[in-house]
């Protein structure tokens, strides 16, 4: 069965290991690629050596979009663009072995590619990289590695970085674990729409960690922001929140 690989820029949420990993596409209007002659025009970019053209045919390749899914055929065009250090390609080849798509998985090929676009300032190569690390999946778990990783990734505002580092702060993840920066984090997370931070900055109000007040209205607040969106985390915390209270 064709996997429906999502055409939009990779995001990832780190919540108790769990990932979500979307692949990277240097062309927004690649979506709506439905002539062959706009494949054949790529084709024809792609052999003349352009990574942009490279990288927009494996990910049509990938995707089967508008022609038949083939992983061999969007591995070879990732990795004609990644060998010219294109960041882009590099990132979704990482994807690719991380998750082990057109061959077997292979965590340490994954790191690499990451390594090599995070190194490049690639905000989604350096989460999914500190990812790894986090995990130990493909080595040592090392989570001052992952800080590092995530510290780069946050100064590109990333909502996804800002709030791991308040997870790591906040179970004290190869750092001692330290409250008020964790609410600091999730706070500015939760500022740019992030639904995990909103839930953990609600969590922090219920019970008044961080030097935050306890402010029940604000964590049902939060929660309630949360849920409506459909967030089943948020969804749980919120009935327990009102089972333990009036409301």
């Amino acid at each position: 069965m064709k996997k429906n690989i999502l055409m939009m820029v990779f995001t990832v949420i780190v919540l108790f290991g769990g990932v979500i990993a979307w692949l990277y596409h240097s062309n927004d209007s690649l979506e709506n690629v439905s002539a062959n002659s706009d494949i054949a025009h790529l084709t024809k970019l792609a052999e003349q050596g352009d990574m942009k053209a490279q990288t927009d045919l494996g990910l049509a390749y990938g995707s089967g979009n508008s022609i038949p899914q083939d992983y061999t055929k969007a591995m070879y065009w990732y990795n004609q663009a990644a060998k010219q250090g294109y960041a882009p390609a590099q990132f979704n080849l990482g994807l690719f072995y991380e998750n082990g798509w057109g061959g077997s998985r292979d965590l340490q090929l994954a790191k690499e590619f990451y390594r090599k676009a995070a190194n490049q300032g690639f905000t989604n190569a350096q989460i999914n990289l500190g990812i790894l690390f986090m995990d130990g999946k493909g080595g040592e778990i090392d989570y001052v590695q992952a800080r590092k990783l995530f510290i780069k990734a946050a100064e590109s505002n990333n909502p996804v970085a800002i709030y791991n580092l308040g997870h790591i702060y906040n179970y004290g993840l190869g750092i001692p674990r330290d409250d008020v920066q964790a609410a600091t984090w999730y706070s500015k997370a939760e500022d740019l729409g992030s639904m995990s931070a909103r839930n953990s900055l609600a969590l922090f109000y219920a019970k008044g960690l961080g030097n935050l007040p306890v402010d029940r209205n604000k964590a049902l607040k939060l929660l309630n922001i949360s849920a409506c969106q459909g967030y089943a985390v948020a969804q749980n915390n919120l009935g327990i929140l009102y089972s333990d209270g009036t409301d």
